[in-house]
């Protein structure tokens, strides 16, 4: 039976234990269709690396013939950037809605972002996340040094101090972004209609609200992610490393939209009526 969300104007108050609840309907959006999950991801990733390397070849021939646009260069690259990960990000948003609905996933909806070209507001979500981006690169280049580099008798020279001030970093830094904007792209695939104002207020309202859920959901997001790495150190200690590069595979494959998954069944529970 097809069902419609409804967004709620004020994002519901939910009991902490309900976070187990999304985190089993996350399970189930990808356990119901792994096969087609690893098809959408696979096809999903070459969309990627094609834009980021079309964009980066045309930016590159652009700035060797006018070096004054470097920081125009580097801005349209972390726009385009944006794009296609949203693109990958917002297309499994959809296929999961439909899947809800009863329907298989639909490799289609990885170019669902087309639909959007003329959606000014989706664009000015790109450009925020852009610009985010380049804030944090600016922090990197300023805070941290080179993590592996050669010496001057051409040995390679891991960093471990430089490695553990870029993972603290990353952690403070995604650790806001994602409390900012985790629901805003769900909403935003949903509901094409609402601006990204209004989008990023019920995000931060629905966050405020549920934070303890939310909470309870990310420990049990890390610890399944990180009890599976370990399963997959400990069977590339044991097995031949192309096996080994199999399994590493497969959990891109299926993790990446287990990731999203929670992250859609958590915001459905909030922001609608599901």
């Amino acid at each position: 039976m097809k069902q419609t969300p409804v967004l709620l104007n004020t994002p519901d108050k939910r009991d902490v234990h309900e976070a187990l609840i999304w985190y089993k309907d996350g399970w189930q959006l990808i356990r119901k269709q792994m096969g087609a999950w690893a098809s959408y991801m696979a096809i999903g990733l070459c969309f990627v690396f094609a834009v980021l390397l079309l964009i980066n070849f045309l930016v590159a021939s652009v700035i060797e013939a006018l070096p004054g646009l470097t920081y125009v260069g580097a801005l349209i690259i972390a726009v385009f950037s944006s794009w296609a990960a949203l693109a990958l990000q917002s297309g499994m948003y959809c296929s999961m809605a439909g899947i809800i609905n009863g329907n298989k996933i639909d490799n289609n909806d990885l170019f669902w972002i087309f639909s959007q070209l003329k959606n000014q507001q989706f664009w000015f979500f790109i450009v925020v996340v852009s610009l985010s981006n380049l804030v944090f690169q600016w922090l990197r280049s300023q805070w941290i040094g080179d993590i592996v580099y050669l010496d001057s008798t051409g040995k390679l020279i891991f960093n471990q101090e430089q490695m553990e001030k870029f993972m603290l970093l990353s952690t403070v830094y995604w650790s806001i972004i994602s409390v900012l904007t985790w629901a805003v792209l769900p909403i935003m695939t949903e509901f094409s209609a609402e601006s990204f104002v209004r989008s990023f207020k019920r995000n931060f309202t629905g966050t405020v609200r549920n934070i303890k859920p939310l909470l309870y959901l990310t420990l049990l997001i890390v610890f399944t992610l990180l009890t599976l790495m370990v399963m997959i150190s400990f069977i590339g200690s044991i097995i031949h490393s192309f096996i080994f590069l199999v399994f590493v595979l497969l959990f891109t494959l299926w993790g990446v939209p287990l990731i999203n998954a929670w992250i859609f069944s958590a915001y459905r529970h909030i922001f609608t009526n599901w």
